[in-house]
């Protein structure tokens, strides 16, 4: 309930917090990494619509955080850009994330792939911050590509009685990667002819949302 009421602070009048700024982040830092998925979630907005008001302040924090050794900290500052990034309209701010998050995507962990695509797909989508991401098309393209695919490894059978059920770990992955290609698609003009090869293999996916 606190970090609610300090969220709907955040939406309705952030300028008052600039003085609690410093207070304000090593909380949200604490909390980045509960095992309570909601209280993630409300931390990743409550710090992506922080940055829309005091980028300046809160930028080194950030880069710091998605340095952090702790996975669920990464994965939730990943996602806080989808916040940001949401009817922003200064890319300046977000030169210095455009390349962390490409790399974030390759790393292991499915939670920090998963945010950081649908983050960079946010940031694409916004023709205000599009510039920051011109430079690296052709990178993002490629990433997306790598993640489009079906990963044998990430689908497993579950036991559930006398029924064997499967889980497709990689599927949301996949749909990230798909929506960033077609965001990719509609606001640059590039070498499209990998895309369309790995669309038709995607039509054939056996999950329904890819």
């Amino acid at each position: 309930m606190f970090l609610s009421t300090l969220r709907e602070i955040i939406i309705n009048k952030p300028e008052c917090l600039k003085n609690y700024i410093n207070t304000l982040m090593p909380l949200y830092f604490a909390q980045s990494n509960s095992e309570d998925e909601p209280i993630r979630n409300i931390v990743s907005e409550s710090i992506g619509k922080l940055f829309i008001t005091h980028p300046d302040e809160i930028k080194g924090p950030l880069e710091q955080a998605l340095l952090s050794q702790n996975i669920m900290t990464v994965s939730t500052v990943a996602r806080s850009f989808k916040f940001s990034a949401h009817n922003n309209t200064n890319p300046h701010h977000f030169n210095s994330f455009v390349n962390i998050l490409i790399q974030l995507v390759k790393q292991n962990d499915l939670a920090v792939k998963k945010n950081s695509l649908q983050s960079l797909n946010q940031i694409v989508y916004n023709n205000n911050l599009k510039s920051c991401v011109k430079d690296h098309v052709e990178e993002i393209v490629q990433v997306c590509l790598n993640e489009a695919t079906i990963k044998k490894e990430l689908i497993i059978t579950v036991d559930l009685g006398p029924f064997k059920h499967t889980v497709d770990n990689g599927a949301a992955i996949r749909k990230a990667a798909f929506n960033l290609m077609e965001t990719l698609a509609e606001q640059f003009s590039f070498n499209q002819s990998q895309v369309i090869d790995a669309v038709v293999v995607g039509i054939l996916d056996t999950n329904e949302d890819v």
